[in-house]
């Protein structure tokens, strides 16, 4: 008996030490593990520091690897995702303000996977989706944001205009070529929306020989009425025709002039092989200097106004400053041509093409920069 009791009590004490040894050895990790996320948090805020200043210097995209980095050291901390999200919409905005939709797209991907929620990033994600044809997903994306933020006026609008261009687009006829979709209401613009067809494809082989490049892929053309056109695009009255990801035509202004309606068709084609090209990063002045040279217009005026005035589209301008500044981007890129030939417009975008912004696509392109073109066409006009 006195034995059994020894048993047990050797027993007992040997569980009681092993408990207390693992309650030990749990303390000892759970202090190892406190401290490692202390560390690893230390560490975590050093590298947001860091993006913080690299970006202020003007490296988001290292700034952006920064906070990954840190993000894996402390997953989920809501002050390193609400930085990476500011840069990222910060970049998003510059792309934007460039042109260069493209890049905006690709952000706008990684920071909806990466980041946290934020109306900057789903609108102008959702504006770049709209000028590469794809209004679906922009809708879609505007409709996320709408139900997140019901009150922001912005998405709200920008979701109701896209929608409103759905239900007047949604009887609308189909018809194709081999390189353009068209769309167009009634059976009364079925012949011409042949017309259109055959015409686009013959535009197409001709501005790609100039600018050496044809669009992969349709390109989708809608033809409206005029009141369609205007309920729109929202265009200043002026405007004749629009592309914005898609060609726009009021085409019953045309219907009784078909030179009028090939020039308008060349004009928009041409901004839409040249936003193909350069994702939207060509400055307006080239952009509709080229396109006013390729459907058969000559300066019949020297025009000179400072190219930095040119940069943006023209589309807010009232009609007699727009119609200056037209003047004067076909001065410009008259100027350009004539001087230097197209082969040097087709390596201009060729570098663009390969990611050159467009000073040092031009510097490389024509062996000067282009404030020595500006001022070189600004002397040519004051002859």
């Amino acid at each position: 008996m006195n034995n059994t009791f020894k048993l047990i009590f050797r027993t007992a004490g040997l569980l009681l030490a092993a408990a207390v040894l693992a309650f030990l050895l749990r303390a000892y990790q759970d202090r190892r593990r406190t401290q490692k996320q202390a560390s690893q948090r230390e560490q975590a805020v050093e590298l947001s520091n860091q993006a913080v200043e690299v970006s202020q210097k003007g490296d988001p995209p290292r700034a952006v690897g920064l906070l990954k980095q840190a993000l894996l050291l402390a997953p989920g901390d809501s002050i390193l995702l609400a930085n990476l999200t500011t840069i990222y919409g910060n970049m998003m905005v510059l792309e934007y303000q460039k042109g260069d939709f493209r890049k905006v797209l690709e952000l706008g991907a990684a920071a909806r996977r990466d980041s946290v929620f934020s109306a900057t990033i789903y609108y102008l994600n959702a504006q770049a989706f709209c000028l590469d044809n794809r209004n679906d997903s922009a809708v879609s994306l505007l409709a996320t944001a709408s139900r997140k933020l019901p009150d922001n006026r912005d998405i709200a609008g920008r979701l109701a205009e896209l929608r409103n261009e759905a239900l007047t687009e949604q009887d609308f006829q189909q018809d194709r070529s081999g390189n353009f979709e068209i769309r167009f209401e009634g059976t009364e613009n079925s012949e011409i929306s042949g017309e259109v067809l055959m015409l686009l494809e013959e535009i197409r082989d001709r501005v790609g020989s100039e600018l050496g490049h044809r669009i992969r892929g349709n390109t989708s053309v809608i033809l409206y009425s005029d009141q369609q056109f205007r309920d729109i695009t929202h265009l200043a009255s002026w405007a004749g025709a629009a592309f914005d990801g898609r060609i726009r035509i009021p085409v019953a202004n045309y219907q009784n002039d078909r030179q009028m309606l090939k020039n308008v068709l060349t004009h928009e084609f041409t901004h839409a092989a040249i936003y193909d090209l350069t994702g939207g990063r060509c400055p307006a002045w080239l952009n509709e200097g080229l396109a006013m040279l390729l459907e058969g217009i000559n300066p019949k005026e020297q025009i000179y106004i400072p190219l930095k005035d040119l940069q943006k589209p023209f589309t807010g301008l009232e009609s007699d400053q727009a119609l200056l500044a037209y003047k004067a981007s076909l001065s410009a890129a008259y100027y350009l041509t004539s001087q230097y030939d197209w082969a040097f417009v087709r390596l201009l975008f060729s570098k663009m093409q390969q990611g050159s912004d467009f000073g040092p696509a031009f510097k490389e392109a024509y062996g000067i920069s282009l404030d020595e073109f500006e001022k070189r066409w600004k002397e040519s006009v004051g002859k």
